[in-house]
């Protein structure tokens, strides 16, 4: 149990999320070319059509992460689950959504499009799993001290024996819980680039990671 307050989530499918947080936000901007009866748009109406394209792409990732529909996001919390045991702590998925995404929210601050480039400015409020793992692993080596009694009687025990015990496994859920729900969300902020290719705009693999790292943090 010890070693399992300590584990912190591992990234083993970073890059596929980061990948996907990509293609999430690939969306082909408006054709909008001149025909014969009716003249084109203005560059500046097309760089309103651009600005909209992208603005939309981002309320609709930061919804399903506030939402916990995201497929990426599901797939990471599996792994976060199953890495530090706490599925087998009876931590359910969206249990730990009500949790962790309870405090989410996000603001876009701002929009600047020129030509084949944009940057988006993001606000966010949300609560770091990081920190929440490093204090868990405060709290249960306080556990640990406070019934040496308990870290006698399985000291010869594996972990995956430690985890079978109903006292540990409920113990270790009320912890981390507990831990999640008082780790206070934090105030953040980034730039999200985007660039366009023909008529698609994607964000660059550079914001999408920071993002990812972010949102994993």
């Amino acid at each position: 149990m010890l070693e399992a307050l300590r584990t912190k989530t591992v990234r083993a499918a970073a890059l596929a999320g980061m990948l996907a947080l990509g293609v999430a936000l690939s969306l082909m901007a408006a054709s909008c070319g001149s025909t014969p009866q009716a003249k084109g748009p203005s560059p500046e109406e097309l760089r309103q059509i651009d600005e909209e394209i992208i603005r939309s792409s981002i309320v609709e990732l930061f919804d399903k992460v506030k939402d916990g529909t995201r497929k990426d996001l599901n797939a990471e919390v599996d792994i976060f689950l199953r890495v530090t045991q706490l599925d087998k702590a009876g931590v359910e998925r969206e249990e730990f959504y009500r949790v962790w995404l309870g405090d989410f929210d996000y603001t876009i601050d701002g929009l600047v499009v020129e030509e084949d480039s944009a940057v988006a400015r993001v606000s966010m409020v949300h609560r770091s799993l990081d920190e929440a793992t490093d204090t868990l692993a405060e709290v249960g080596e306080a556990y640990w001290e406070a019934h040496p009694e308990k870290a006698a009687e399985t000291a010869e025990m594996t972990e995956e024996e430690i985890m079978a015990l109903p006292e540990i496994r409920e113990k270790y859920r009320e912890l981390f819980m507990d831990t999640l729900t008082n780790t206070p969300a934090r105030d953040l902020s980034l730039e999200l680039h985007f660039t366009k290719d023909d008529r698609w705009w994607s964000m660059t693999p550079e914001s999408a990671s920071e993002l990812f790292d972010i949102l994993y943090d």
